[in-house]
């Protein structure tokens, strides 16, 4: 059962999802924290993009959707969202109500249309998302790291594979 609240025309946009690893390298948070102040400062001057979040927000960004499951319910508490509110239009709120994560990646990977993976190991959370977005043909895009870069490993390897790779905010907008 899924659940929503806010505006569902947000549906109708290009929804960019940003994977950002638990374990990502302090050097490169640097990097892609730049990247993505960027990248956040021009969806907000493209009409037709918006930002999806899993089990997060960040009430910087005007346009939002935002996918909870039931583990992280007590989130919504935080997230200071007044639906009543004609500041809160740019907001959707969807309530996957399920624990199970492969559902919660399943249904994300579904609906996005750009996949953004800065830096990423190898882990099932993040293959599972790339192979159903392979499978539904979605737009996978990597930002290159340091061979030796530990962290990087499975973003290298999508790079090796054909995914597209992002050396500026435009090669995302393009």
């Amino acid at each position: 059962m899924i659940l929503y609240f806010g505006n569902i025309e947000l549906l109708l946009l290009k929804k960019v999802y940003i994977y950002l690893d638990d374990n990502i390298s302090s050097a490169y948070a640097k990097k892609m924290k730049k990247l993505l102040e960027n990248f956040v400062d021009s969806i907000s001057k493209y009409k037709d993009y918006t930002l999806l979040f899993l089990n997060k927000s960040n009430e910087n960004i005007s346009k939002k959707i935002i996918l909870l499951n039931m583990d992280n319910i007590n989130i919504f508490n935080s997230l200071n969202i007044d639906f009543n509110s004609k500041n809160n239009l740019n907001t959707l709120l969807i309530f996957l109500l399920y624990k199970d994560q492969n559902y919660s990646n399943f249904f994300l990977s579904n609906i996005l249309d750009k996949l953004i993976i800065p830096e990423a190991k190898y882990k099932k959370e993040i293959i599972d998302i790339v192979n159903i977005c392979l499978d539904t043909s979605k737009e996978i895009y990597v930002t290159p790291s340091n061979i030796t870069n530990k962290n990087a490993v499975f973003s290298n390897y999508l790079i090796k594979q054909g995914a597209n790779v992002i050396l500026n905010k435009y090669d995302i907008l393009k």
